[in-house]
């Protein structure tokens, strides 16, 4: 088998495993609060990936300068006590469905970055692309609109802001989030550390943050978290982490013109695991099928056009 073709396995396992693992954690933040939800599918993936990436850690720490330090420390911040709160408040409030369609529009801010603050040109199929994909993102949040998915009954009211709205704020909030991580990441894999060591201190940085910022209210909540619901929460975190190490296999096998077309099929995929396991929370409908299409084609024209 072919190096090239190995790397796109491992973009179809990328997929993969974003969609399922975002499912499950789905169905684990079901009656559980928000932050206690995600600091514990947090640790879980943090286990995984930096089991996988700590025999590195020997060669590697000591070469890392303290601008690169600060680096990873602050893409940590905007990754995951900000990006990671937010799509899993988008998932329990929207459902995975809308949530990840939304957020998987950030290349359209990682590409406009490049070219305000990188200097890159937009060409035209960059342009087709982040036009797909908003377009997606706008049918997306228009279905949400017409009619939530989520579990509302299980959530409180707020009757300046509906839950469909915070969630639909949610989403954009981590839609900008990832779109900036990918810009920072960029940096970190280029001049800091190989990918997967940097993908492992941003991922372990950052579930030290969440927990140490939610540890007063960590304390109160666990004890209330049932163990389906934990095991639900564990195993959603941890897939999401595997694709995570998938994704970085997959980049350096195999060029990206084939690795992101792949790869950003993970929203399609999430919708047809909701669809199976996670029926109850999810409303699909023909709106929100056309919004991912769109979402996928966007994404994969911005990424065949580096």
């Amino acid at each position: 088998m072919s190096t090239e073709l190995t790397g796109v396995l491992f973009a179809v396992g990328t997929a993969t495993a974003f969609g399922l693992g975002s499912t499950v954690a789905r169905l684990g933040l079901v009656g559980t609060p928000v932050v206690t939800g995600t600091v514990v599918s947090m640790i879980a993936g943090t286990m995984l990936i930096v089991g996988v990436a700590a025999p590195g850690y020997a060669s590697t720490l000591g070469g890392i300068p303290t601008s690169g330090w600060a680096l990873i420390v602050f893409t940590s911040i905007i990754n995951y006590p900000i990006g990671r709160l937010l799509v899993f408040n988008a998932m329990l409030r929207i459902g995975v469905a809308r949530g990840n369609t939304i957020v998987s529009a950030n290349p359209v801010v990682a590409g406009t970055i490049a070219i305000i603050w990188l200097g890159e040109m937009l060409g035209l199929q960059t342009g087709a692309g982040m036009i797909a994909c908003v377009g997606g993102g706008v049918l997306v949040a228009w279905a949400a609109r017409q009619g939530p998915s989520a579990d509302e009954s299980a959530l409180a009211e707020d009757p300046r802001l509906t839950e469909t709205t915070k969630g639909l704020l949610a989403a954009l909030g981590a839609m900008l989030s990832y779109g900036t991580v990918s810009a920072l990441v960029k940096k970190i894999v280029t001049d800091v550390a190989e990918p997967i060591i940097g993908a492992s201190l941003v991922f372990a940085f950052g579930t030290a943050m969440v927990a140490m910022l939610s540890l007063p209210r960590l304390r109160r909540e666990l004890p209330q978290i049932t163990f389906r619901r934990g095991w639900q929460l564990v195993l959603g975190g941890s897939g999401m982490s595997l694709g995570v190490l998938m994704f970085y296999n997959a980049a350096s096998r195999a060029p990206i013109t084939a690795v992101a077309p792949v790869v950003a099929l993970a929203p399609i995929i999430a919708i047809l695991f909701s669809q199976v396991i996670a029926r109850r929370f999810e409303l699909v409908d023909k709106r929100i099928w056309i919004g991912a299409a769109s979402v996928v084609v966007g994404v994969a024209l911005i990424g065949t056009s580096l």
